[in-house]
């Protein structure tokens, strides 16, 4: 082989194996990343708020949803994981020398039923960022497309992300494009109607259909606004919260209440371009439409 070749080769390995030292550290079990009160207040003190940032983080090598102008991570657990409350932690960021630790707490049942918020802190040697980990036995959905089409409320070009936590999930992360439309509610919020489309090898557009969360293939879903009374903080984390009828905000095919054991539909964490929105029902029937409130 040509000498400036493998010199070349040499010099290319070395920086990528730099570039994993400094960025990409290894996978750490939450547990072991807990630092005490104490120890927490002396890493702020000895720094400044900073602008730091994760490109990723992992639990158990699945992303978690970041959202960096809110400061959330969201953890959506496996059920049938067997380190769901510990998981192992991997992280990628976008600063020189950043390290992760949080305050000491634990994963439980009841913490995740009461939106319990876990402190994370992000720092390196001037700098640091807390952020708020929240946790859910749903599957989450992320809705992706351009802020400026933020006013837009018909055919938006988007793609969705979602992370299917079901015991029998058999493809836990599905991504596709699609097209987006929204039907506003009067109290303000907006219920969702998507087509998945995919592009093929000759480039032209197609419709996509696949099964979301083991349910009847279709290119054609919609994700509905379920109101689960008082409790209004991220996330709603069990269906046995009281809801009066007249709470739901919408009907579907005559139905009055959503049901997560239903064939055709699946309690869902929707998220909009990585911000948390609400507890939604995912279907698939094509026959449904969207109502407003009370109509």
């Amino acid at each position: 082989m040509n000498r400036k070749i493998l010199l070349v080769l040499i010099i290319v390995f070395s920086l990528i194996g730099i570039s994993f030292t400094i960025f990409l550290h290894p996978r750490l079990q939450f547990d072991t990343l807990t630092i005490s009160e104490e120890e927490w207040n002396q890493i702020v003190q000895g720094r400044e708020e900073g602008d730091l940032s994760l490109v990723y983080l992992k639990f158990n090598d699945y992303n978690l949803i970041i959202d960096e102008q809110n400061s959330k991570v969201y953890y959506s657990l496996i059920g049938t994981s067997s380190n769901k409350f510990s998981p192992f932690v991997s992280y990628k960021a976008s600063s020189y020398g950043t390290q992760i630790s949080i305050l000491n707490d634990e994963i439980t049942d009841d913490k995740i039923m009461n939106n319990h918020e876990f402190k994370v802190l992000v720092y390196n040697d001037t700098n640091y960022k807390t952020y708020g980990l929240y946790c859910t036995t749903f599957p989450m959905i992320n809705v992706v497309y351009d802020d400026s089409l933020n006013e837009q409320e018909h055919n938006i070009p988007m793609s969705i992300h979602l992370f299917n936590n079901n015991a029998n999930g058999i493809n836990r992360v599905v991504k596709s494009d699609g097209i987006l439309n929204k039907v506003a509610m009067e109290d303000g919020t907006y219920n969702y109607r998507f087509s998945l489309v995919m592009t093929t090898t000759g480039n032209n557009e197609r419709e996509n259909v696949i099964s979301l969360l083991q349910m009847q293939p279709s290119n054609e879903y919609f994700l509905n606004l379920i109101n689960v009374g008082q409790n209004n903080s991220p996330i709603r984390n069990n269906m046995r919260t009281p809801r009066a009828m007249n709470k739901i905000p919408f009907r579907i095919s005559g139905d009055n209440m959503p049901d997560s054991n239903r064939k055709n539909e699946k309690n869902v964490e929707l998220f909009i371009n990585n911000e948390y929105i609400g507890l939604y029902s995912l279907g698939y029937d094509i026959d449904v439409r969207l109502r407003p409130k009370n109509k």
